[in-house]
């Protein structure tokens, strides 16, 4: 009698203790899942917000403003609206991403038009943008670089198509 209780108990502890473990590996697994996934925000749609983020970004440099703006105008395909905060918050404060802003605008987001419908000062002007986001340490030109420029290929500086720019 004693052998079942005992058998019993340990039967129900070691239940407990399974669903105990189980159970903090599935929390481990949510965490895991929470820290790779991103928040989506939906776009400003007010636009005395959207003036005065642009404002913050444009007069004061504010990353976090200029993040807002900028998916604003991808999200809603307003390339132009984009290319003028980009061109300026790049040009003053040497943002990263605005300058992978003005690569992606100038070539419509599309490699075909870097190859075809680009005049090649534009070109020039677009691949400084991007290889100048790479030394900035925007880690997403990189594979604009590597799609452009081919894969293994060595990395010009941004100052050659600059110059190039320049040129003409």
């Amino acid at each position: 009698m004693i052998m079942k209780k005992v058998a019993l108990v340990v039967l129900v502890l070691s239940a407990l203790y399974s669903c105990q473990t189980e159970s903090k590996e599935k929390q481990q697994k949510q965490k895991d899942t929470l820290n790779v996934s991103f928040e989506y925000k939906a776009p400003v749609k007010n636009h005395e917000l959207m003036d005065s983020l642009i404002n913050q970004a444009i007069l004061h440099g504010n990353e976090n403003a200029y993040n807002e703006v900028s998916n604003y105008f991808l999200i809603e395909d307003m390339g132009e609206d984009i290319l003028y905060v980009s061109m300026i918050v790049a040009d003053k404060y040497n943002n990263p991403e605005a300058h992978f802003h003005i690569y992606l605008t100038l070539t419509h987001l599309r490699r075909s038009e870097l190859e075809e419908g680009l005049s090649k000062r534009t070109k020039d002007f677009a691949l400084y943008h991007l290889l100048k986001s790479h030394e900035l340490g925007y880690k997403q030109a990189i594979y604009s670089i590597h799609e452009v420029l081919g894969e293994g290929k060595p990395i010009p500086k941004s100052s050659y198509y600059m110059q190039e720019y320049a040129k003409e």
